[in-house]
């Protein structure tokens, strides 16, 4: 009997060690206790409108090589706008808009009809502007209030506007940067939505430095940038890319006459914002970094690590799942505490502080570790995060035609997964394996079946439907 139990450790030991190094990728038998020092007596209350709370997913994680662990991080906003506050909130919406020759057809006609609906939509005390762009731009000029004498004039411009020519994505962005920057008033809220069909073939292509372009931020205007892709041919990566990169939302549209859902919903989000400008800085110890944030943009810098995950809605509570590692000559214990997040709030800058401290110890017990899961913790981080986050990576693979890489990736996480589940028992991740993962594994191998033209249409469609079905469901967007 006591051989069969010291055979069952050994077995998890090992079995978790191999699940480790596929989330991971790495090697070792160190552990890492983590428990939550409670809030500390005289902590100051809360100044602001957002509420900012952490909890760990286990108490004792393993470090043996990969060395990592979670921290879940929650935000919510005071509801402080009223219904008919957030409908009356003015606007300043800048839409940039490809006329490349892809567009021509239905694509253009439909993009028209949205435009000239959500001028429609507008108010009164909202402004607009319209840009477009093929090889060079035109439009953007100023910010417009929509009088009737002034729709005429843009809805006459819109109907006007040809479809030929190449992609510079860049230099449309950089003018509806520069309408806003130019025209915007601080007390106002900004929005750009960026559409594309195509390749950013001309100008600056590159998705990191259009993402960086998006992300500039002058003259104390408060804006976002979200961006639309459309059909079949675009690049889901830049266009998610730049929609981080300008904390914004990236959308996928299969079909054009879906354009004006999408203006009519981003100008209702942008009319309830509460707190925008998000940015969550976690102090670290000395070699400690975020691997990854729900796939919000992470910097590492020596002063901690910032996290950038768009704004709050009034009434609105958002949870990151935030993975850490640490370094391989980990000390004894480690110290996380002063976590905090900045914000706007009708023009002021805020901060929200974190309570408490998050306090990590090493031990070497491999079976503790996994008997320490929270279990409604890390239930809802590989529900929400980890099963995406694969989506999003076989996505990646089957877009590069990596048929077998994909099978891999999803084989090795269902172990990783299931070794864990052995000990903490949830029935929803049992569940998530049996059937979800089990589905995607049969995606894949339909995908690749056919003859090469069919096969090459299914990665297109089907790359980009999972990617933004992984994207969405990561951030919790609805």
């Amino acid at each position: 009997m006591k051989a069969k139990a010291f055979l069952l450790v050994g077995l998890l030991v090992a079995a978790t060690c191999a699940a480790m190094a596929y989330a991971n990728r790495g090697t070792g038998v160190t552990v890492i206790q983590v428990a939550t020092t409670p809030n500390p007596v005289g902590h100051s209350p809360k100044t602001g409108i957002v509420t900012l709370t952490g909890e760990l997913a286990q108490e004792k994680i393993h470090a043996s090589g990969d060395r990592m662990f979670d921290l879940v991080l929650t935000l919510t906003a005071d509801e402080v706008l009223a219904p008919q506050q957030a409908q009356g909130k003015p606007v300043d919406m800048v839409v940039v808009l490809d006329r490349s020759g892809s567009m021509s057809g239905e694509k253009i006609r439909d993009a028209k009809k949205a435009v000239k609906g959500l001028m429609e939509g507008l108010r009164n005390q909202d402004r607009f502007a319209l840009v477009t762009y093929s090889n060079s731009v035109e439009g953007g000029e100023n910010l417009y209030y929509l009088t009737q004498d002034k729709r005429n004039i843009l809805t006459a411009m819109v109907d006007s506007i040809p479809a030929n020519g190449g992609t510079n994505l860049g230099a449309g962005l950089q003018r509806g940067i520069g309408v806003l920057e130019s025209f915007g008033e601080s007390s106002r809220m900004g929005k750009i939505i960026l559409i594309s069909d195509g390749q950013a073939n001309e100008g600056v292509t590159d998705p990191r430095a259009l993402a960086d372009m998006a992300g500039q931020r002058k003259g104390g205007v408060q804006y976002s940038v979200t961006t639309v892709g459309l059909g079949q041919d675009f690049n889901e990566q830049l266009m998610a890319t730049v929609a981080d990169g300008g904390r914004g939302r990236y959308y996928y549209l299969e079909n054009p006459r879906d354009f004006l859902a999408v203006f009519k919903e981003e100008a209702n989000w942008t009319r309830s914002v509460a707190a925008s400008a998000l940015s969550i800085h976690l102090p670290l110890p000395q070699g400690v970094e975020v691997v990854s944030a729900s796939g919000y943009p992470v910097i590492n810098k020596e002063t901690g690590a910032y996290i950038a995950p768009g704004g709050l809605l009034s009434g609105q509570t958002r949870t990151l799942y935030v993975r850490l590692q640490a370094p391989e000559n980990v000390e004894e214990s480690l110290n996380l505490s002063g976590i905090n997040a900045s914000y706007v709030h009708e023009g002021k800058t805020l901060t929200a502080m974190c309570p408490g401290a998050f306090n990590v110890q090493v031990t070497h017990d491999a079976l503790a570790a996994l008997r320490s899961i929270e279990k409604e913790t890390w239930e809802s981080k590989v529900l929400n995060a980890d099963y995406n986050a694969l989506k999003e990576e076989v996505a990646a693979d089957i877009k590069a035609g990596d048929k077998e890489q994909a099978m891999e990736r999803i084989d090795q996480y269902r172990q990783s997964v299931q070794v864990q589940n052995s000990v903490v028992g949830s029935v929803a991740v049992d569940e998530n394996l049996q059937q979800d993962v089990q589905a995607l594994m049969g995606t894949v191998e339909d995908t690749f079946e056919g003859d090469a033209p069919a096969v090459a249409a299914k990665q297109k469609s089907v790359s980009k439907s999972m990617q933004y079905d992984g994207y969405k469901n990561r951030r919790g967007i609805r």
